[in-house]
């Protein structure tokens, strides 16, 4: 798998969502489990929503067939038509040894640098650079550039895929190539903002540099650089940014575990610190989220999960994970955005990874999955702009947007139901119903609940449904939650700006 300034204090006026995961505890038999919204307690304004362009863009930005491409960038980026993802991260292809054949073709990005004395040639990877161009048309805002390896002339084995056979976790950049190194990446962000007028906003060096799985013959592009020569590539790569004239900011150290992120950064020093404008996580793994979150605010930084994804327990079961690890990542670790590894996946390799499944070959057909659902329940219902608030469950995500809006979103793990109540008392505009929605195809619905709190559920059998509204009583949302169901309940109007209760 490849794979902001600290969060800061929440608009007047914000939509909430609430995005709850199945809680280990179980309400007793004669009450429901109550889970109380803390309008008063601001947490990060959130950014929005993103995805790695590697390697799907690079396979469906070469098709022939416009109409196609349009129906998939429409469900990935379109906001009333898709998930309206508004991040994305463009991978810097290091390009591989022409000796070697170890990568899938769709997973072999291309390099712009083939030799170490050919020039560069701007003309390759054009599929993946239509998608980026294409996704900026359709409302992306934010970009960030990152590399998985340099170019296999810079590493130790002659391969982008990893270090000798039988090292795993050893070093594959050579010792005199980190300057060589910052200077590619820092040129093809160059060539991006004079040739095609985009400007990153953030360049990543690494991918999962610590981890020990990248070896020769891999699928895929991988490298392991330890710290020390982390430090190197990140000072000469933050130089040459300065030197070269370009507005775009660092981004470290983008391990796979959340534990792993705090144990290089704190390894870099301060002066490497300092350099780093954000911190990049992927949340794969690891506890610390408390930890990574409060060392983020110490050191004054930006904090964003640059990739997760999952494909653990069959279609609904990943689709459950996705949204405990959404949900734990936007309260625990307070996240400014939340950026999924890949949404399009290879129905030619099946696996549960993916929320939409396409042939890279047969380019025929186009399937959302339930992790498809699942993830519109936060990107439809948190905008970027909307404010994470407080909850008493370390599972239920809140946010208000800045239109005054409220939306929960809750999951069930369980095989029975779960009953629940939702506290809302603290509100002062809140609405008489909140309507009930599960997970449908029918998507234009949403925009015409004014005076309801919507109820959506995603199930093993439903998409993103409409349910009937549920009645709110003296501020409280008593419900039953599905078994093993993904749920929104959006209450328009729930804050108003201003508003003396928050």
């Amino acid at each position: 798998m490849i794979f902001t300034e600290p969060p800061v204090l929440a608009l007047l006026a914000c939509c909430a969502t609430l995005a709850i995961v199945a809680l280990s505890a179980r309400a007793p038999e004669s009450g429901r489990e109550e889970v109380r919204i803390e309008p008063g307690q601001r947490r990060q304004i959130f950014e929005g929503w993103g995805t790695s362009l590697c390697w799907w863009a690079n396979a469906v930005g070469g098709w022939d067939d416009e109409a196609k491409k349009v129906e998939l960038l429409d469900l990935v980026f379109d906001p009333e038509k898709g998930l309206g993802l508004n991040i994305v991260r463009y991978n810097i292809g290091g390009g591989e040894n022409p000796d070697h054949d170890f990568m899938w073709p769709w997973r072999a990005v291309p390099g712009f640098k083939p030799a170490p004395d050919a020039p560069y040639d701007w003309s390759a990877d054009a599929g993946q650079r239509w998608v980026l161009l294409e996704s900026i048309k359709r409302g992306v805002t934010i970009t960030e550039a990152f590399s998985n390896s340099p170019p296999w002339w810079m590493t130790i084995s002659g391969s982008v895929t990893g270090s000798g056979k039988g090292h795993p976790g050893t070093c594959n950049l050579r010792d005199d190539m980190c300057d060589a190194f910052a200077d590619y990446l820092t040129d093809v962000v160059r060539e991006y903002r004079d040739r095609y007028g985009v400007t990153f906003d953030t360049l990543s060096p690494f991918n999962e540099p610590i981890a020990g799985w990248w070896t020769l013959g891999n699928n895929q592009e991988g490298c392991c650089i330890p710290v020390d020569q982390q430090r190197a590539v990140l000072k000469e790569t933050a130089e040459r940014l300065t030197r070269k004239g370009l507005a775009t900011k660092l981004s470290a150290p983008e391990e796979h575990s959340i534990d792993h992120t705090i144990e290089s950064f704190n390894s870099y020093g301060p002066a490497i610190q300092q350099a780093i404008y954000q911190i990049n996580t992927h949340s794969y793994a690891g506890e610390g989220r408390a930890a990574l979150r409060d060392l983020a605010r110490d050191r004054r930084k930006r904090l964003y999960v640059s990739e997760y994804g999952n494909g653990i327990d069959g279609e609904f079961g990943s689709a459950l994970e996705l949204v405990r690890v959404i949900s734990l990542d936007l309260n625990q670790l307070q996240c400014l955005g939340w950026v999924c590894w890949q949404p399009v996946g290879n129905m030619d390799n099946p696996t549960d990874w993916h929320a939409i499944d396409v042939s890279y070959s047969r380019r025929d057909e186009i399937v959302t999955k339930k992790q498809y659902w699942a993830h519109l329940h936060f990107t439809r219902h948190i905008r970027p702009g909307a404010t994470i608030l407080g909850v008493s469950a370390p599972d239920v995500v809140a946010a208000l947007s800045p239109a005054g809006d409220l939306a929960l979103v809750a999951a069930n793990r369980d095989p029975v139901e779960r009953p629940i109540v939702f506290d809302l008392s603290a509100f002062a505009h809140l609405p008489d119903e909140a309507a009930w929605l599960s997970t449908t195809v029918d998507l234009s619905a949403f925009a015409h609940l004014p005076d309801e709190a919507a109820w959506l559920s995603t199930t093993e059998t439903e998409n993103y449904t409409h349910k009937p509204p549920a009645r709110l009583k003296d501020g409280k949302l008593a419900v039953s939650i599905p078994p093993r169901s993904i749920n929104t309940f959006s209450l328009p109007g729930a804050a108003s700006a201003p508003d003396p209760h928050l």
